[in-house]
């Protein structure tokens, strides 16, 4: 459990029926090659946690300070996905996040 769940008053995982709403997990540092792939292992930690894979992922949003850098680091992206199948994916440019530092978003939504 994140610590900010229960301070902010959210879950980082719900699950209706064979369905999961993964919430955002927003990361940051110096610049998008860095926050990027950080995004993507916090994810992979999660679907591990969930005995879950990133076949299992039907959708995918993203939501970036800067649309221009994070479609920099598609690579990044499709090599989470194992450069075959994608979900499906919203990806919006966003003035901020939760936290200044942050320079990106992402939330999945994932069937077993």
């Amino acid at each position: 459990m994140n610590p900010w769940e229960k301070d902010i008053g959210y879950a980082q995982v719900v699950q209706a029926g064979d369905t999961y709403h993964i919430s955002g997990v927003t990361c940051g540092g110096s610049n998008y090659q860095q926050a990027v792939p950080e995004c993507y292992k916090e994810l992979q930690k999660v679907l591990d946690k969930l005995q879950l894979s990133v076949k299992n992922v039907v959708k995918e949003n993203v939501y970036a300070r800067d649309i221009e850098q994070f479609k920099a680091q598609i690579e990044t992206r499709k090599k989470f996905y194992g450069n075959t199948e994608y979900p499906a994916a919203t990806w919006v440019q966003v003035d901020r996040l939760y936290s200044p530092e942050h320079l990106v978003e992402v939330e999945l939504v994932a069937v077993k």
